[in-house]
């Protein structure tokens, strides 16, 4: 009887997962089709890690990452909120862009007016830094900008395979770390 139960449990969080990725990939895609795709040039650089994370590319990689990007012209890193004054004081990016992630998890508006600001500035290209990717976060705002996006194979462990095989298609190359 227990057994059946946590089965039912993770039946309906898989549904409720199933349900949020949906909605989250209609805006997306709307977003796409109508918002107007920028020329503006420039890359993006989405590094949406935490502390921890972020320590660890500090050591191992901005500075490789910004000289690299800035050769499409301006730069723009898209990272935590609460990191973003902190990246920003290096002085390696032309501009940091904050994200509240909880909001952006949870507020379809907030979701919608950031995506659009993304796509109507027109990177070109995107480069995602985060290994653990997320289909509901870096790679909505990848599939957002509709332009060629660079990004790690990463370990999947923050998305399904379907989900997986759906981002995946937006970067030309995965790069295996």
């Amino acid at each position: 009887m227990r057994l059946r139960l946590l089965e039912g449990v993770k039946f309906h969080r898989q549904m409720l997962r199933f349900i949020k990725v949906s909605v989250f990939l209609l805006i997306t895609e709307t977003v796409r089709l109508l918002v107007p795709r920028g020329k503006n040039g420039g890359s993006l650089v989405l590094k949406i890690d935490a502390l921890g994370d972020l320590f660890i590319w500090m050591s191992s990689g901005i500075a490789d990452v910004a000289q690299f990007a800035r050769g499409a012209g301006p730069t723009t890193l898209v990272a935590r909120g609460e990191l973003a004054d902190f990246i920003s004081s290096f002085g390696l990016f032309d501009e940091v862009l904050p994200l509240d992630t909880r909001r952006f998890d949870k507020d379809l508006g907030y979701r919608w007016k950031l995506l659009a600001l993304i796509r109507r500035r027109g990177y070109d290209p995107v480069l995602q830094m985060r290994i653990a990717r997320q289909f509901t976060l870096e790679d909505s705002i990848v599939r957002a900008v509709g332009a060629p996006a660079m990004g790690p194979i990463g370990d999947h462990s923050n998305m399904s395979d379907w989900e997986a095989a759906i981002g995946d298609r937006y970067y030309k190359p995965l790069i295996a770390f």
